[in-house]
């Protein structure tokens, strides 16, 4: 059949991946000659890398010759990645507003929070700080 829909070719897919890197590249390095503004530089990189991922997803990981049902499956996955990184958002964000920051712990009887440099000396492990002027450097 000279119409078959299955047929493949990775030479050309990655020389098209390639120019459109090389386009990127040129895109983020003109945009300030032109005159282009900096949020238009930046959503035409996002449209750039969202085409390559595209040209990605359908052709090295096949998607393109598969039917709806495995396809349909893909759909779930962009929602549970921004729920997983949504989620975590306020534990990584807003560090600072933590009441006991991240790496310290309870003493051993549980009484107190112990600070982050206590922490390393109750493990035998110095500062990296402490380390140099231990070893005679300031």
């Amino acid at each position: 059949m000279s119409g078959d829909h299955n047929t493949f070719n990775a030479t050309r897919v990655l020389i098209l991946l390639a120019v459109l890197t090389a386009v990127e590249v040129g895109w983020a390095l003109v945009h300030e000659p032109l005159g282009i503004g900096i949020w238009p530089m930046r959503l035409g990189l996002i449209f750039l890398a969202i085409w390559k991922g595209y040209l990605i997803f359908m052709f090295f990981m096949h998607m393109k010759f598969e039917g709806w049902i495995l396809k349909g499956l893909m759909v779930p996955t962009l929602p549970l990645m921004c729920i997983v990184v949504f989620a975590n958002m306020p534990d990584t964000s807003f560090n600072d507003k933590i009441v006991y920051p991240i790496g310290s712990m309870a003493s051993s009887d549980g009484a107190e929070v112990v600070e982050l440099e206590d922490v390393s000396e109750m493990r035998g492990v110095l500062p990296h700080n402490a380390a140099s002027h231990e070893a005679g450097g300031h």
